[in-house]
């Protein structure tokens, strides 16, 4: 019964430990790899109601920002809608003007190239493509499109680039709408000086953020994301709660086998006048005391799992059959470093606890009113 509690309480805590940190992991690297943990913008960048609406008129620049330790730590963007032009078709755009320098120290959307290589440190005319997109305007690495929308001016933005790589972002609907540009490209095309849309910041360590600017969360942009992943934690935690209540179930079920095989015991006490409640009290220390027992061995098993996890990290793929996750339309391949977090050792043992009292309060009642009518 002991062991069956504390493998119970093992697998409860390594799932706790690995919902907190595989979320956390996965948030990270998603994050990391392109949209960042904050965006900051002017004030009125962002529709207030729907984040995927912006005003591409209002901008902001290094003066505005004025924080040169934002400007260090974070990275400039200019976001545009605009029609691309290849041998076959023209489509939309999501064209995002990135400086490769500062995008390769805090992102990893570089890592995402499948063919032809980065757009060059400084800016030379040149485009990448997601692979869908590519395909679906009928170019390759090495071939020219032609870019035309509206400028910030009210002009035409017209202009030819030569693709130098194409991205693969794991199929989803971003491969097939994004193009980078460097970001002195996508001023110039889109006639904004020295201008820029936003500012990614990709954490939060000490940044002091202008108050004539506006700061926007990942989750706020990005809400079908942060749902899902919500959903995952809240997954996880109702299986450890059905595992909770598993064991706790089978511990009652087990207490009230026993304490019907001791009716004798409990007829003999009651014959030299022991209180009910006396029984029952004893009863219930004496379960308390076996659970305990078996919290005590399940948390240290699950500390020791989650240890070993800590130091050899679980690659996430094994949960997609090798392949790598596809998360807010970008592929993802992150490693699950698992930690120890002290809210187990406090939540297991009240959960299991809850469940226990709950399961013994038949079995209990159960003995004691069989031996009083045995009695009388």
């Amino acid at each position: 019964m002991i062991i069956a509690l504390g493998l119970g309480v093992c697998f409860i805590s390594l799932n706790m430990n690995f919902s907190r940190s595989g979320i956390d992991e996965t948030r990270k690297d998603f994050l990391k790899h392109f949209t960042g943990e904050y965006t900051v913008t002017n004030s009125d960048y962002y529709d207030e109601e729907d984040k995927k609406k912006f005003d591409k008129y209002k901008v902001i620049n290094d003066a505005m920002v004025s924080n040169q330790e934002l400007l260090n730590s974070s990275s400039p963007r200019i976001t545009n809608s605009i029609y691309i032009s290849g041998n076959s078709l023209t489509l939309g755009s999501l064209m995002i003007g990135i400086d490769p320098v500062v995008e390769r120290r805090f992102s990893t959307i570089h890592s995402s190239l499948m063919t032809g290589k980065f757009l060059s440190d400084g800016p030379a005319n040149e485009i990448v493509l997601g692979a869908k997109l590519a395909r679906k305007i009928g170019v390759e690495v090495g071939q020219e499109v032609g870019l035309i929308g509206q400028a910030n001016d009210g002009s035409v933005a017209n202009e030819m680039m030569k693709l130098v790589g194409i991205l693969d972002l794991g199929g989803g609907d971003l491969e097939s709408a994004l193009s980078l540009v460097h970001l002195k490209d996508a001023q110039k095309i889109l006639v904004m000086d020295d201008n820029y849309h936003q500012r990614i910041l990709f954490s939060d360590r000490g940044k002091s953020i202008p108050s004539n600017l506006s700061v926007t969360s990942w989750d706020k942009i990005l809400p079908e994301v942060a749902a899902s992943m919500r959903f995952s934690i809240g997954f996880l935690w109702l299986i450890s709660i059905m595992v909770a209540l598993l064991v706790s179930v089978g511990l009652g079920n087990s207490f009230m086998i026993t304490f019907l095989q001791r009716e004798k015991e409990f007829q003999t006490l009651q014959v030299i006048g022991t209180n009910s409640l006396w029984v029952v009290t004893s009863l219930l220390i004496e379960g308390i005391i076996l659970v305990g027992f078996g919290l005590v061995i399940g948390l240290i098993l699950g500390s020791l799992f989650t240890w070993y996890f800590h130091m050899f990290p679980l690659d996430m793929q094994f949960l997609n059959g090798g392949k790598p996750l596809l998360l807010g339309g970008m592929k993802i391949q992150p490693k699950v470093r698992i930690s120890i977090f002290p809210d187990p050792f406090w939540q297991i043992p009240l959960l299991v606890l809850s469940f226990f009292g709950l399961s013994m309060i038949h079995p209990l009642l159960r003995v004691i009113n069989k031996n009083r009518t045995r009695f009388s």
